[in-house]
């Protein structure tokens, strides 16, 4: 389970974030399934993800972005999809793409 916490919050902000992603990670362990708790906590994703095997861990998305750098929601699934994992959440492109409004506005004009 993936979540960000970004060392420029307060730390009770860091606190609620990680007791909100336990919560949500032993839900999910109550439903019979293993969790491991991966806090995203700087830009290092790929090595953090490295000692997963992605044809044996599905990665439950719960990060919106890298702390520290500004608007890389899309990256993190961006990380996810060059590694082979399957997650949840939208893809990179899904993502980059709500940042473009006009070509939003057009799809859905479509």
């Amino acid at each position: 389970m993936l979540y960000n916490v970004d060392p420029a919050w307060a730390p009770e902000e860091q606190d609620s974030v990680t007791r909100e992603g336990h919560r949500l990670g032993n839900a999910i362990r109550r439903q019979g399934h293993s969790v491991v708790f991966s806090p995203v906590a700087d830009q290092g994703l790929d090595n953090l993800l490295s000692s997963f095997d992605p044809s044996h861990y599905i990665v439950f998305n719960w990060c919106e972005g890298l702390p520290g750098v500004e608007r890389s929601e899309a990256v993190v699934p961006e990380i996810l999809e060059r590694m082979n994992f399957t997650y949840t959440g939208a893809t990179a492109n899904t993502l980059a793409l709500s940042y473009d409004k006009i070509r939003v506005k057009e799809l859905l004009l479509e």
